[in-house]
């Protein structure tokens, strides 16, 4: 896109300098044939013999040389204007779909920034998320570990309590039976009676 504007550019300057030798070079011709009209015209006046006639003559076919050239002219000008606007436009055109294009690419790199942000903003989110799961499963183990630790000591305690609990029951049951035995009368020590 660049090279073509710079080529178009140019391209106006060639036929800018083009036309203006057109015109330059028709403009040199008219001037010329001016100052052979003038010549002319001043040596039939100086000419006793040559009628009024003759010279309107002379004077009016130069001046229909000149007309000539004068509308040649004018259309080589009006030639150079058209190219040139054409040209102008042609170079407007290739400036206005160069800027376009130059928006549309920065507007292509905004998007890919957005999205690329916005991508980055999801991963964030999801690792953070991730985060948050892990601690709440380490602390919810951590929770369980706790109360399964407080579970087995209570059951060591009543265990243990269970366990003292049966040693004094057995040991107070052997009291009480060696006791029983003691004063039983199965065990009491024979009397000799005496019958008189």
């Amino acid at each position: 896109m660049i090279k073509e504007l710079e080529r178009s550019q140019r391209q106006l300057q060639t036929i800018r300098q083009y036309y203006e030798d057109e015109m330059l070079n028709l403009q040199d011709q008219i001037m010329a044939v001016e100052r052979e009209r003038d010549q002319v015209l001043s040596s039939l006046g100086s000419k006793k013999q040559q009628s009024e006639e003759q010279v309107h003559k002379v004077k009016m076919e130069f001046e229909k040389r000149l007309d000539t050239m004068q509308q040649e002219l004018n259309q080589v000008r009006l030639m150079a204007q058209m190219k040139t606007e054409s040209e102008k436009n042609k170079i407007s055109d290739q400036r206005k779909n160069k800027e376009l294009l130059q928006l549309e690419k920065e507007t292509r790199q905004r998007d890919n920034q957005v999205r690329m942000l916005e991508l980055q903003n999801r991963q964030e989110d999801a690792i953070l998320k991730r985060k948050h799961e892990e601690v709440s499963q380490l602390r919810k183990r951590q929770r369980d570990s706790s109360a399964s630790s407080r579970v087995m000591a209570k059951n060591r305690a009543n265990l243990s309590h269970k366990n003292s609990s049966g040693k004094t029951s057995s040991s107070s049951a052997s009291r009480h039976k060696s006791a029983a035995l003691l004063f039983s009368p199965k065990c009491s020590p024979r009397r000799n009676v005496s019958y008189t």
